[in-house]
């Protein structure tokens, strides 16, 4: 099942490269935790129930799965940007929240969820969190308004109604990239502009709350996102220190494999640039399909 949700952490040549070197640290980090834990598993159990999802829910996924159920592990958002102020990835972290919750109701799991920045977020966690449930209650303030619009009858409707209906929307604290969404929005404030009839104007709210239940989960948005913390209590890492860290979990996956054979670091290296390499081929691939689809979505 595809998410609906947009992503677009791979919005530039340099974007590709950084979300594949996630991708891969992820990937290897998840490995050799499963290696190393006291109830180890071997590298072929899994290779059989563990994946790696790269912008199906959010840029990146771990994933498990057997015959029983499909379960998401953590889901992670990729910036590749120069801001350090937690405000400018607003859109990401309510991104987040979202998923997390939709694929709780799902029956998918509750995931942990992260945002990797490039470079270091200047607030404290503390702060953080706090600006998490406030950005969670005004969605759920909103959430709230709007399904009491979708239930007016005509004969409740009182003076400057549409005014009212107009200044809501205009409020809309989930600013989603996604355009079915921002579709809905826009109705609604085409069918107040237009003076359409109450009816009309009620109705195409309750299209929107209808969204909002069964394609965004509102009710079940969850505030619990945590900035990705590297090896070493490192909170950011640039292309060059991510590229790094993948070579370390190659070398660690050796030693816990056993298969080291005395490599030399340049032979790590080589290993995380094939790994790398296959990744952001898989990521530009998927780009191109994605693309295709909208295309002929336009066209249309």
């Amino acid at each position: 099942m595809d998410s609906g949700f947009e992503h677009d952490a791979t919005a530039t040549w340099s974007g590709y490269i950084y979300q594949g070197y996630v991708a891969i640290y992820v990937a290897l980090k998840q490995i050799c935790r499963l290696l190393s834990s006291p109830d180890a598993l071997d590298k072929e159990t899994i290779g059989l129930i563990y994946q790696l999802e790269v912008e199906n829910w959010e840029d990146v996924a771990i994933v498990r799965e057997d015959e029983n159920r499909k379960t998401y592990l953590s889901i992670h958002q990729v910036k590749n940007r120069q801001e350090n102020n937690i405000c400018a990835y607003k859109r990401a972290l309510i991104q987040l929240m979202l998923e997390k919750g939709f694929l709780n109701q799902q029956n998918l799991g509750v995931p942990e969820a992260y945002l990797h920045t490039s470079r270091e977020i200047k607030e404290e966690e503390k702060e953080i969190n706090q600006l998490l449930i406030n950005w969670k209650n005004s969605i759920l303030e909103f959430y709230k308004k709007i399904s009491v619009l979708a239930r007016t009858k005509n004969d409740q409707v009182g003076p400057g109604f549409k005014e009212k209906v107009n200044e809501i929307i205009e409020q809309d604290p989930i600013c989603l990239k996604r355009a079915s969404y921002t579709y809905l929005l826009s109705d609604i404030v085409k069918c107040v502009k237009n003076e359409n009839d109450l009816e009309v104007i009620i109705e195409a709210v309750k299209h929107l709350k209808e969204y909002l239940d069964k394609d965004l989960a509102i009710s079940g948005i969850d505030e619990k996102i945590e900035l990705y913390l590297y090896d070493g209590n490192i909170k950011s890492c640039n292309g060059n220190e991510l590229y790094e860290k993948i070579v370390e979990q190659v070398e660690k996956y050796k030693c816990i494999t056993k298969s080291s054979d005395n490599l030399i670091k340049e032979q790590y290296e080589y290993i995380a640039d094939k790994l790398v390499g296959y990744m952001r081929e898989q990521i530009l691939s998927r780009h191109e399909l994605m693309q295709k689809r909208w295309s002929r979505r336009i066209g249309v």
